[in-house]
């Protein structure tokens, strides 16, 4: 494992960091290097620092309850992580780890984003037919809507768009006379938002809403590691 802390140069150009570029002619001496497995977390408790991965897909930098920064380790590989330690003189120290991640992946990576709207599309007509509801069927121009939606909400949680305008004006009045919208955040899985939504008076109304007939569901992960909301949910109702 010699060879590890000798200065690399050729795989530099491999790393691509949220917030700094290493270009291929620059070298990196790593101060650590660790094995450790997947849904382990991993800091450096009592120091101003903040972390870049490598990959973010291994290594997710976020925010801790206490505020300082972590990294959770979600899937197997191999992960450089960058250090900048900010000093009482407002200066900045940075050092390199090398994480060798094993076991199975876990969390954001373990989950297919692709199925989220056929997830919950099925778990929102289970809830519907314990009412002996007609089942929604997924629409195409509502899921993209709504996924345009769930991105907005990182700016501005809120019915009203960061435009100033409601939330349902991305709704096309002409085609759809009846609309509604649900909105969540934290959630990561399909069956936690539902459960949010469900155990909401509010929310659970525009699922259980009669002449609804149409659902669309966007979905948003904000990779910024300063954010401590993270995942974004929409739902838009319609009726033809």
């Amino acid at each position: 494992m010699l060879v590890f802390r000798k200065v690399i140069y050729i795989l530099i150009c491999m790393l691509i960091l949220s917030a700094s570029v290493v270009s291929a002619e620059e070298s990196i001496e790593i101060q650590g290097e660790y094995d450790i497995e997947t849904g382990k977390i991993w800091g450096i408790p009592g120091y101003k620092v903040v972390f870049q991965s490598s990959d973010p897909n291994i290594a997710e930098v976020f925010k801790a309850k206490n505020g300082e920064i972590r990294i959770r380790f979600n899937s197997p590989g191999d992960v450089y992580v960058k250090a900048i330690f900010f000093r009482v003189d407002k200066t900045t120290e940075e050092e390199w780890y090398l994480f060798h991640v094993t076991g199975e992946a876990t969390g954001e990576t373990a989950i297919n984003r692709n199925t989220f709207a056929e997830e919950i599309l099925k778990l929102v007509n289970e809830e519907r037919a314990k009412e002996h509801l007609k089942p929604l069927k997924l629409a195409d121009d509502l899921c993209q809507w709504a996924n345009i939606r769930a991105k907005e909400c990182v700016e501005l949680f809120s019915h009203t768009r960061p435009n100033g305008e409601d939330g349902l004006d991305i709704i096309s009045a002409k085609k759809y006379r009846i609309r509604g919208e649900n909105l969540s955040v934290g959630s990561t899985t399909p069956e936690q938002v539902m459960y949010q939504w469900m155990h909401s008076p509010s929310h659970r109304d525009n699922i259980m809403f009669p002449d609804y007939t149409e659902l669309g569901v966007g979905y948003y992960y904000d990779e910024d590691f300063m954010h401590s909301r993270r995942h974004y949910w929409v739902q838009l109702f319609g009726r033809s």
